[in-house]
């Protein structure tokens, strides 16, 4: 109801066609209108720009507890909450929810 009412607009990080079976499965259905709100975003194939804006904002942020911007490309890639929050912290998205495929001390990490 939120996306058909023009209020959220949604970015699910993710293999696209793994997410779609996904929902499908638990009968989940976006309406076309809906549709026009939600974005999945595959940390993995994402855009190169976003992918390099979202590595080098995290370099700069730890380059001072020795991570070298190899080592953020890595992190940015490989974990699903450094990609949301770095996104929210570059002001991406407003907001992240995160702990059903993580524990709870990854989310908060």
């Amino acid at each position: 109801e939120l996306l058909e009412r023009n209020l959220v607009e949604l970015i699910i990080l993710g293999n696209r066609d793994e997410i779609l079976a996904v929902a499908d499965e638990a009968g989940v259905v976006i309406s076309e209108e809906a549709k026009t709100h939600v974005k999945i975003i595959d940390p993995n194939a994402c855009d190169p720009e976003l992918f390099d804006q979202l590595a080098k904002g995290f370099y700069d942020l730890r380059k001072h507890k020795g991570v070298d911007l190899e080592k953020a490309k890595e992190l940015v890639k490989d974990d699903p909450n450094t990609f949301g929050a770095m996104m929210m912290k570059l002001g991406l998205a407003d907001g992240m929810v995160s702990g059903a495929c993580h524990s709870t001390a990854a989310t908060m990490r």
